[in-house]
């Protein structure tokens, strides 16, 4: 009984003790709620002025910057030129800026601006998009290099307009009057010293007869030259429909960043924005037709990844396939405008043959070649610096214990950072970089043009363009790196797959329709498509094989590309990953190529396992990839499995059937990476024996 007491007790005073608490809490917030609404902005000079209240007691005033009261000194601020600030409208329709253009540059180049982008400098009084800016300066608008003045849009609403034409003996003008004409807006440049001259300007323009004085940057008008701008549609006067029109013509073609006018990375014109062109399926025929285009006799060679510099963020062209018959390069089949999946380091360019001289002169030209690296050294040093691990950073050498020096990034891919790798005792290469993320800008560039088979045991065993004082193509940011490791995948075909599995097979084109669509077949089979109404009962002749591939290295095989750009490929219900994997050929016995397999793309995956489990599947977006001790086999019934050989002479030649063959993705060695065979083809069968293996 008294125990119960006690509780209840204890539960009274507990009680009595939270009302009391309560009471304080509301005491004092009623206290600061009334000192609040009593309080008053001293009148003493302070950093902050105070407003009548707006807001509810507790939060009832508003803090406000005041600027003159403030007096302290600052260190300026280092001034940038107006013709350096950026400002960009992004998705939301809100403006972000200004920032500097070497903001802007990496923004460029990590991808996140897109072609349609709206940008202006605080010089300009429009928005224009990245690809007009593209076109007006022939270059990425944020690099060093010189500017257009202030690009401004003058409105007129006169009712009468004047056309002037000029010659080198006389002046004609003509003055027509219309009651109902609206001059529209146009681009016009002029010199700009402040902002405030920009509302000036628009609204008075200047005329036509003023004298333009030096650009707003300190640069005269008559030293800059950019082509672009003369051909600007919104910036050339016109006096007609058929003057208007822009003079480069859809598909105009050039190379850009190399030594001479013979080399460069290629860059083609659509829809009035210059693009780049992806290195897939990239070879001497497509190299031909770009020469003989341009006015040069022939092609010394293609070259891929980017050789002269980073390419454009707009790529246009994937997957090309010409040929070597064609008039130009979009005369070729390749994915569509635009399509790809591509990044800024796998542009493809040419080295073309020189043009001939002039009769009335002796001077010849010839392409700069390859000099082994044992010409101007006996020793080569190599060091990587810059790299958050020893394994990893930019390549630096040393020749007979010199100045160490950075290497210029053209022609640095994968075969030569395997190299480097082996001379560093890091046994194999992960992966090959020309960037500057390492560092080394302001470092020496030493050599350029590095060129190696990959089997090399020193970079002293292979060839280069240019020692000591040498010109680094691009933007001069591409410096070779390398990250290397200790394991490594080792691709390597199953001949007996091969030559067991070969055979001829006679299919009609209405049952190779998903195949026509990965450029599958003879260049006959497109003609055939255009021309014949009956074209879907042609027959077409196939050479069908398996393709089985082992990884017999210590690392898993992956695709060179990421997951987010694998594309979905409808016919196969599956995402590809690699577009080129495997390449098959057919030689005559003199060496000219006489029929070509062409297989767009591939899915990686694990299907023959010996000793471990399957980690790769191609279902359900699925990794994608070859697991050591794993086979990826594509048999003889597949789409694309075959060389059309429809219209190949009978005979024997020599078959080729390369993997990995455009050394994107590393390996321990590339000396087993194709299979070089006998093929006997008669009318009725077809054989392939006497294979070995031997590189791409």
């Amino acid at each position: 009984m008294f125990h119960r007491l006690g509780i209840i007790q204890a539960l009274l005073l507990l009680g009595m003790s939270i009302v009391l608490v309560e009471g304080n809490r509301s005491n004092r917030r009623q206290r600061i709620q009334s000192l609040l609404q009593r309080h008053e902005p001293s009148n003493q000079i302070s950093r902050f002025t105070f407003e009548s209240p707006t807001l509810p007691p507790v939060f009832n005033t508003w803090v406000r910057w005041d600027s003159d009261v403030w007096n302290a000194t600052n260190t300026p601020q280092p001034t940038i030129s107006i013709y350096d600030q950026w400002y960009y409208r992004d998705d939301q329709d809100y403006i972000q800026g200004p920032f500097p253009s070497s903001t802007m540059l990496e923004w460029h180049k990590a991808g996140y601006f897109r072609p349609n982008l709206k940008i202006r400098r605080e010089v300009d009084n429009v928005y224009s998009s990245l690809a007009f800016y593209q076109r007006l300066y022939g270059r990425v608008p944020f690099v060093t290099g010189a500017y257009p003045r202030a690009i401004l849009v003058a409105t007129s609403s006169s009712s009468t307009s004047s056309t002037t034409s000029s010659t080198t003996t006389s002046t004609t003008t003509t003055t027509t009057t219309a009651t109902t004409t609206t001059l529209p807006s146009r681009l016009h440049w002029t010199e700009v010293h402040s902002l405030n001259e920009i509302l000036t300007e628009v609204d008075s323009p200047a005329r036509e007869d003023e004298d333009v004085p030096v650009r707003g940057d300190g640069i005269a008008v008559e030293d800059y030259q950019n082509e672009d701008e003369d051909v600007d549609d919104e910036a050339v006067e016109c006096e007609g429909e058929a003057d208007c029109k822009h003079p480069l013509k859809d598909g105009s073609i050039r190379l850009v960043g190399g030594r001479t006018e013979e080399e460069g990375n290629l860059e083609i014109y659509h829809m009035g924005i210059w693009g780049s062109v992806c290195d897939d399926e990239w070879d001497r025929d497509e190299a031909e037709i770009i020469c003989r285009k341009l006015g040069f006799p022939g092609a010394v060679a293609p070259t891929h990844g980017s050789r002269y510099g980073y390419g454009l963020s707009t790529i246009w062209m994937d997957n090309v396939y010409c040929y070597g018959t064609e008039d130009h390069i979009t005369d070729c089949r390749f994915d569509g405008w635009g399509i790809n999946d591509c990044d800024r380091m796998e542009a493809a360019g040419v080295r073309c043959k020189p043009k001939p001289p002039p009769t009335t002169t002796t001077t010849t030209t010839t392409p700069r070649p390859k000099f082994p690296m044992t010409d101007v050294a006996k020793d080569v040093s190599i060091r990587l610096l810059g790299g958050r691990v020893e394994e990893e950073g930019r390549v630096e050498l040393s020749f007979d214990g010199g100045e160490w020096g950075v290497v210029c990034g053209d022609g640095w891919g994968v075969r030569e950072a395997m190299v480097a790798c082996r001379q560093l005792g890091m046994v194999y290469a992960a992966s090959a970089f020309a960037t500057d993320l390492f560092g080394g800008d302001n470092s020496t560039r030493v050599i350029s043009g590095i060129s190696c088979k990959g089997n090399e045991e020193s970079l002293l065993e292979c060839d280069h363009d240019q020692f000591g004082d040498v010109y680094c193509p691009g933007e001069g940011r591409e410096i070779a790196g390398v990250s290397c490791t200790d394991t490594q995948a080792d691709l390597e075909p199953d001949l007996y797959q091969l030559m067991s599995s070969t055979h001829l097979e006679d299919k009609q084109l209405f049952l190779l329709q998903c195949a026509m669509e990965e450029n599958c077949l003879a260049q006959q089979a497109y003609i055939d498509q255009r021309t014949n109404p009956n074209w879907q009962m042609l027959t077409r002749r196939l050479l069908r094989f398996t393709a089985a591939i082992s990884n017999i290295g210590s690392a898993a095989f992956r695709p060179f590309i990421p997951k987010s750009a694998w594309e979905w490929h409808a016919c196969h219900q599956h995402y590809h990953s690699m577009e080129t994997f495997a390449h098959f050929e057919i030689f005559d016995l003199k060496g000219n190529r006489a029929a070509e397999g062409h297989k767009a793309s591939f899915c990686l995956e694990d299907n023959d396992c010996v000793g471990v489990d399957p980690h790769f599947d191609c279902e359900n977006y699925g990794d994608q990839g070859i697991t050591p001790g794993c086979k990826d086999i594509y048999y003889y019934n597949i789409d694309c499995q075959w060389i059309d050989v429809t219209e190949l002479e009978l005979g024997t030649y020599a078959f080729k059937m390369s993997i990995n063959p455009d050394y994107k993705v590393p390996e321990t060695t590339f000396e087993n990476n194709a299979a070089l065979c006998t093929l006997y083809y008669s009318q009725m069968s077809a054989v392939i024996n006497n294979c070995t293996f031997i590189r791409p």
